[in-house]
């Protein structure tokens, strides 16, 4: 089993408020026994991305907005289960997660990332949101910053905590007229002002800007999206009005088949989390002797 087990400890502590530490690892430790009950022949991967089979041989799970999320590493079925989620005529928009994660944002509990402390000292209309160093150069678009570069006056570019030094110089050469946050910077104070959220497939900001009902773009390759890390839930969010941008994506994740699990929402999480084992192993036999 592909457990990392030492690697998800540190992740989730980085990548969640403290009050819900405790309680997403223990969704961890849930899913990895359901798993090893109900589907022992599959992996479980931490944080990874990779296009198998349909009829897949991992489950990946990581964090995304302060939940623990799960899917197969195939881009289709991702999608598949997101989609399933959203068509359940039986399932309603749960506003408790729009409450929760509009709280996270107001009570300064969204960042990921423990450095992340600094207030900004100015404010834009229009704010783009970079990926890290790692993934920078392979899935954002040089063409449309540079558009935004030429065409936005009051514009704003916030790195990823783990961008380099020598990236952050090269951003800063490259928006030489405009407002460069650290990678330090509480986005989520810079997020609340602007007006416009320019953001990637990569990016729990988009979850974000859409529950406080930001104009929503993207900077990331068209041809890349849907290998980017939340592709699958993002997607409901991009393209969208901004007064209904969340909607979907809200409705999907309230729902067991799209594999998004919050102890702090959930009324009953394990019921919902062995719901969703059921269904993405009964999707995985559908696909069975289909492809070699």
């Amino acid at each position: 089993m592909l457990h990392q087990i030492q690697k998800t400890q540190e992740a989730f502590e980085e990548a969640t408020p403290k009050k819900s530490i405790l309680s997403l690892s223990e969704v961890e430790q849930v899913f990895e026994d359901m798993m090893l009950a109900k589907m022992p022949e599959v992996e479980i991967a931490h944080d990874c991305i990779a296009n198998e089979n349909p009829y897949y041989k991992t489950i990946q799970f990581t964090t995304w907005a302060g939940c623990f999320i799960m899917h197969p590493l195939n881009h289709h079925l991702a999608q598949q289960q997101v989609i399933d989620g959203l068509g359940d005529p039986n399932q309603k928009v749960a506003n408790r997660f729009k409450e929760y994660f509009i709280d996270k944002i107001n009570n300064t509990n969204a960042n990921k990332y423990i450095q992340v402390k600094d207030k900004p000292e100015k404010y834009v209309d229009e704010l783009i949101v970079l990926p890290g160093s790692d993934k920078l150069k392979k899935f954002v678009d040089m063409m449309k910053l540079k558009a935004l570069r030429e065409q936005v006056k009051s514009l704003g570019i916030k790195p990823h905590p783990l961008t380099t030094e020598g990236d952050y110089k090269e951003q800063c050469s490259f928006f030489p007229n405009h407002v460069n946050y650290k990678g330090s910077t509480d986005l989520y104070d810079v997020l609340k002002k602007a007006k416009v959220v320019h953001t990637t497939h990569l990016s729990e900001s988009a979850l974000y800007a859409a529950v406080l009902n930001k104009d929503i773009g993207s900077v990331d390759s068209y041809w890349k999206r849907n290998e980017c890390s939340f592709w699958h839930l993002n997607s409901l969010i991009f393209g969208r009005p901004k007064e209904t941008a969340d909607v979907n994506v809200l409705k999907a994740i309230s729902n067991h088949k799209a594999g998004v699990i919050q102890p702090l929402v959930d009324n009953n999480w394990v019921d919902k989390l062995e719901k969703y084992i059921d269904y993405i192993r009964t999707v995985r036999q559908l696909y069975k002797g289909r492809y070699v």
